[in-house]
């Protein structure tokens, strides 16, 4: 493909609410250029700080070629590593999730400690210094519950987004929720056209009746359009508001991240068919379902 390192130009150029170019979601190049300055550059969501609630659990993470460890250690405080032993290069976990007291390498045993310092190397002589051998460290930021990890070697600032997180996500108390169940999903299509997908609600009344039981795909209402027109988004803003919940639309300048509180359908008070909600004690300080 030609000139895909003129993007920007190409995304200025695109017509408003139509796709790019095929060749933006089938080309290899096109795809690398994105996991390179897409993935590799930016804050990445890995997973709930509440699936790893003790010291030594740990879950694996894959973004692309890179593997990671993320485990919670001895102080509580939640660490991304490289999943690769600093001696041979051999996978210090290979399950998706488990817990170590410590990590051991099966190659060779090299032994590191959950903060990633090297403990223990077989054989290696009395000149060798075990502080200048320790895991390779990942950025890794608990965002109220959200554990988020970056692969840049100068991460971008993230003060502006933990500040947002903190006001819209730390009443909910995520770090002291509980994973009740997960599934994987893999989609067979470019990362792109899954997240298009997932910014849009107009397919949701046909590829999602049973979700518009409880939640409107009208436009006004999901954000994509004239909220602030919406009365219903209103009477439910100045709800929270007054609750002491900040709810309206807080979106990042360059448009990466954004929150907001939407209100469910009628007396919804769930995700559920019946709109009830599926357990009844509600998560954390919220004072109305």
């Amino acid at each position: 493909m030609q000139n895909y390192l003129e993007f920007g130009k190409a995304l200025n150029q695109s017509k408003a609410s139509y796709s790019l170019p095929g060749h933006y979601y089938h080309s290899q190049q096109a795809f690398d250029y994105d996991i390179k300055n897409i993935f590799y550059k930016t804050w990445l969501f890995a997973i709930p700080a509440c699936e790893i609630p003790e010291p030594g659990n740990f879950v694996t993470f894959k973004v692309e070629r890179y593997d990671i460890i993320i485990i919670r250690g001895d102080d509580l405080r939640v660490r991304a590593f490289h999943n690769s032993c600093r001696h041979r290069g051999s996978r210090l976990c290979s399950k998706v999730k488990g817990t170590n007291p410590k990590l051991v390498c099966p190659y060779h045993q090299w032994t590191y400690n959950l903060d990633g310092s090297l403990i223990f190397a077989r054989d290696m002589g009395e000149s060798f210094d075990l502080e200048q051998h320790g895991l390779i460290p990942v950025a890794c930021h608990d965002l109220s519950g959200l554990i988020y990890i970056s692969l840049a070697d100068e991460p971008d600032p993230i003060q502006d987004l933990e500040d947002c997180a903190r006001k819209y996500i730390s009443p909910h108390r995520l770090n002291l929720c509980k994973v009740a169940y997960e599934s994987s999903i893999i989609e067979k299509a470019n990362w792109k056209l899954v997240l298009e997908n997932n910014r849009e609600c107009y397919h949701c009344s046909g590829s999602h009746p049973d979700l518009c039981r409880t939640y409107s795909d009208d436009p006004a209402v999901t954000g994509l359009s004239g909220e602030e027109d919406s009365l219903f988004v209103r009477e439910h803003w100045t709800k929270c508001e007054v609750a002491g919940l900040p709810s309206k639309f807080h979106i990042s300048s360059d448009g990466e991240w954004r929150f907001a509180r939407m209100p469910l359908i009628g007396n919804a008070k769930s995700f559920t068919l019946s709109g009830e909600p599926a357990v009844q004690k509600r998560m954390g300080d919220i004072p109305f379902s």
